[in-house]
């Protein structure tokens, strides 16, 4: 495994390792360098045999938001046979932005995967960007409770509150799984608060999540990750627990409705 002190060379030799836990391992760490020279062999791990190697590659080259991986991004998110690695290239290309990103985008808001739907839907709301509207107002009818959440706050804000934004907001609202959801958004922060605060801790949840046994270099490198994450996001962050968010966008919808009336 890729070890605190494995330099660049050493991360990009470990991409051709046999083992493709190796392979992942290395693929984070290049992220977590924040090299620029990167991008080429993040590239390269992107075409791996292994699905995991490739979403990990996808959300690295989000990362480093390179031009070059929009076109590779698109065939994977097309083509991937793995529904991840699909959802990670859809959530690199909204990083990225642009109109090649974006166009390419609006077909997998049929994908047959609801992870997929939903980034791909998101990414018009990270981009502020009103050329799908169409076809996000679609999502108002998907099958899935979070695919139509996430087409709700996309629709909300892009400024657009009809109706029918209005009254799907107040069936998801009304929905059970409103509910699981607000109880699994607190679990989630808490969860969080409680890595940040003590890293050590993510070894325990891991383990007693079934990962695989970690070993002191997957030790590291959980600890390291969290520490990367805990300075990106500075203190207070996830200090309010994430379970308003149909409240708040019902909040949202009303007043944005209230201001196209007024």
């Amino acid at each position: 495994m890729s070890g605190a002190s494995d330099t660049f060379g050493d991360l990009v030799q470990k991409l051709s390792d046999a083992d493709a836990e190796v392979r992942a391992s290395a693929t984070t760490r290049l992220m977590l360098l924040d090299d620029a020279g990167a991008v080429e062999p993040l590239l390269r791990a992107l075409e791996d045999c292994s699905s995991r190697v490739r979403a990990k590659a996808a959300l690295a080259l989000g990362h480093y938001q390179p031009q070059e991986a929009v076109t590779p991004l698109l065939d994977h998110l097309a083509n991937d046979q793995s529904a991840r690695v699909r959802a990670m290239s859809a959530a690199a290309l909204s990083l990225i932005g642009g109109d090649a990103a974006l166009d390419g985008l609006i077909p997998a808001m049929k994908d047959s995967d609801p992870r997929v739907r939903n980034v791909a839907c998101s990414a018009f709301a990270q981009n502020k960007d009103r050329r799908a509207v169409d076809r996000i107002m679609e999502l108002l009818e998907d099958s899935e409770w979070h695919v139509r959440l996430a087409a709700c706050d996309t629709l909300v804000t892009l400024g657009v509150a009809d109706e029918r934004v209005l009254s799907t907001i107040e069936h998801l609202r009304l929905d059970p799984e409103a509910a699981e959801h607000k109880e699994g958004m607190v679990a989630v922060s808490d969860l969080i608060r409680s890595m940040l605060a003590t890293p050590k801790a993510a070894v325990i949840v891991a383990e007693i999540a079934g990962f695989p046994p970690l070993d002191a270099h997957r030790r590291a490198d959980l600890r390291e990750v969290l520490e990367h994450v805990r300075e990106r996001l500075g203190d207070g962050d996830f200090g309010t627990p994430l379970s308003s968010l149909v409240e708040d966008l019902a909040e949202r919808a009303r007043k944005l409705a209230e201001g196209s009336n007024g």
